[in-house]
């Protein structure tokens, strides 16, 4: 039985609230002590989380060491911070000041969730590339099954078709959920 859970709030198949919800109904003599890790720093879903038994947040992007303290103080292994949250409590870890491009890719991954694209599809991963390269080099709205497509093919490892069918599958989806 784990001692420490870490949670992303958004994974493919099941999401953070619902993986705290079965551990909820789980029979574990012995509830871990969850830390969840989000990009969103939302009140209503903060709340959902603390009350199904999530004990601290770490915002996005966060500084490793930062996490891997907060794991040996909650497990009882170290004592790198000073401030334990009883398990009805939440502390919500605000990272340390970031760069520019962080901050780029934050807002990015949140107007992508907004839209209502999933995160365990590749056109997310393909889209959120593509908005970063574009927000960079506007130009490259000129040339994007030329230049962008078979850029982000290459970092990926794939072809520049798969990148446009995957971004195209990626918004029919976040379409046909009514967000766009």
């Amino acid at each position: 039985e784990p001692d420490v859970l870490v949670l992303d709030i958004i994974m493919p198949h099941l999401d953070g609230l619902a993986v705290l919800e079965r551990l909820r109904e789980s029979q574990l003599k012995k509830q871990p002590n969850v830390i969840m890790l989000t990009a969103f720093g939302q009140e209503d879903v903060t709340k959902k989380a603390v009350d199904l038994g999530a004990s601290y947040f770490i915002l996005k992007p966060f500084d490793m060491e930062n996490l891997v303290g907060h794991i040996r103080q909650v497990s009882g292994n170290g004592s790198q911070l000073t401030h334990r949250a009883p398990s009805s409590q939440s502390s919500v870890l605000r990272p340390q000041p970031e760069s520019p491009k962080k901050n780029l890719d934050a807002s990015i991954t949140t107007i992508i969730h907004e839209i209502g694209v999933p995160a365990h599809i590749k056109g997310y991963l393909y889209l959120r590339e593509a908005i970063s390269m574009v927000y960079n080099d506007i130009e490259l709205l000129g040339s994007i099954t030329k230049v962008l497509y078979p850029d982000i093919a290459k970092k990926f490892n794939t072809t520049a078709s798969r990148v446009e069918r995957a971004i195209r599958h990626a918004i029919e989806v976040a379409w046909s959920k009514g967000n766009i």
